[in-house]
């Protein structure tokens, strides 16, 4: 399997998430979800419930039904889990989560979350 094969908003949430567990947060705590309607499509989102807080990652619109969205989400899933993503680090260096890291970081504190990662 490879992620470059997915749409790139699905790329991207794979992204965030990766980011988040990468800052230490459980991933418990993290949650994929398939937001509202717009004229590109249905949203994806990434959201971290954590601390008492809140904090969502937009990751993009596909136009596609959510059932769709979220039965390729649990197929990329359970790829990763296995270790069956062949281009899993491209696919992170070259992602908008990973060029915007320190923007994503500043969201995150601004919002007031501490980083387990650096709790430790």
């Amino acid at each position: 399997m490879t992620l470059s094969s997915y749409p790139k908003p699905l790329q991207e949430a794979v992204c965030a998430w990766l980011a988040l567990r990468r800052l230490g947060f459980s991933p418990d705590d993290i949650y994929f979800m398939v937001g509202g309607k717009t004229p590109d499509g249905y949203q994806i989102i990434i959201v971290l419930r954590a601390q008492e807080k809140e904090f969502l990652i937009v990751t993009g619109a596909w136009m596609m039904e959510p059932d769709v969205i979220e039965e390729k989400w649990v197929e990329i899933a359970e790829a990763l889990g296995k270790g069956e993503a062949t281009d899993y680090q491209k696919t992170w260096e070259a992602s908008e989560t990973r060029s915007l890291a320190p923007e994503f970081t500043v969201a995150l504190k601004a919002k007031g979350f501490l980083f387990p990662i650096t709790m430790n």
